[in-house]
């Protein structure tokens, strides 16, 4: 509608460029639409700031779920060495938080032998063996136009120093990351 208005001014402007109405609807539709744009473009950065606020949370569970399952693994694989009944019930609360898991980030994993399980990214980053491999992000308090991952002003997402960002394409954290980085912008 703004647009519209604006185009409009200028046809009746450029028909009467004498006309002092003609020129104050035009100079008035051009401020209008000028601060609807800036509008947008502010809750653009907020929604895109939103988001990798959001990003950072969801890190904060990952490592969350990943510390859960590693004191799973390790109940389970004292319980298998000292064949003791429950290994089943650990492995069945083990289940729920790898599928959980799995919402945040995709990930593949497989169990060893000791019934311990191997967590990593699909793209190959190591999770959890022996130990946590935690997640680390450091989200921005806010963010701008001229902010963006691929020009380093927005961090990425970082496995023992190595940033994995590009290769997280599912799960909630895909989602966020592709919000943040193509769908806002564009």
């Amino acid at each position: 509608t703004s647009v519209g208005n604006l185009q409009s001014s200028f046809e009746t402007f450029a028909n009467n460029v004498a006309s002092a109405a003609s020129r104050y609807q035009l100079l008035s539709d051009a401020q209008a639409l000028t601060n609807k744009l800036n509008y947008l473009s502010t809750n653009v950065q907020t929604l895109r700031g939103n988001a990798d606020m959001e990003i950072n949370g969801a890190v904060d569970q990952v490592n969350s779920l990943l510390q859960s399952i590693k004191e799973l693994n390790d109940d389970i694989v004292k319980d298998t060495v000292l064949n003791r009944d429950g290994v089943a019930n650990l492995e069945d609360q083990r289940d729920p938080a790898l599928r959980e898991l799995s919402g945040y980030i995709d990930i593949s994993y497989y169990v060893r032998d000791t019934g311990a399980v191997v967590i990593q990214t699909v793209g190959g980053a190591l999770l959890l063996d022996n130990e946590v491999h935690s997640l680390s992000h450091a989200a921005l308090s806010r963010v701008g136009a001229d902010n963006s991952y691929e020009s380093g002003n927005i961090q990425g997402i970082f496995v023992d120093g190595v940033d994995i960002t590009n290769t997280i394409k599912e799960g909630s954290i895909g989602g966020l990351i592709k919000i943040r980085d193509e769908t806002l912008p564009s």
